[in-house]
């Protein structure tokens, strides 16, 4: 399994990564689809919603079971993602790419307290 090095996860199993415009994309972790299993549906906020850090804004559905979606940033929601919304496996097939989630408008600071790369791979080895 491998996480994309600019990305920051939270305990939840949720990654984000800061956009040019200051905004951050979010998105589920490889290790959160690969035990969901078959991805059927995302219940996400809409746009103009407000998120909080560490709190759910939404839930994902799979064969297996559904799971709150738990904020790595929060701010305001700008943006969902269409392409996840028609196709939610695509979160299974691309988790890093185009499988992500949402974009919040946060404000700055809001990944104080994530876990780079190696501390996640690290936080994983202690769940297995």
């Amino acid at each position: 399994m491998s996480q994309p090095s600019a990305f920051r996860f939270h305990e939840n199993h949720l990654w984000c990564r800061p956009r040019d415009d200051g905004s951050f994309v979010v998105g589920i972790s490889d290790y959160a689809q690969e035990n969901l299993g078959d991805i059927m549906y995302f219940d996400l906020p809409a746009p103009g919603v407000a998120i909080a850090t560490g709190e759910s804004f939404g839930t994902v559905e799979s064969i297996k079971v559904v799971n709150d979606l738990i904020a790595p940033v929060g701010g305001e929601v700008v943006e969902t993602n269409p392409a996840i919304e028609e196709d939610p496996t695509l979160a299974n097939t691309d988790p890093y790419g185009d499988g992500w989630l949402l974009v919040v408008r946060a404000d700055s600071g809001q990944t104080h307290g994530l876990m780079d790369e190696d501390a996640y791979r690290h936080y994983l080895q202690g769940e297995a």
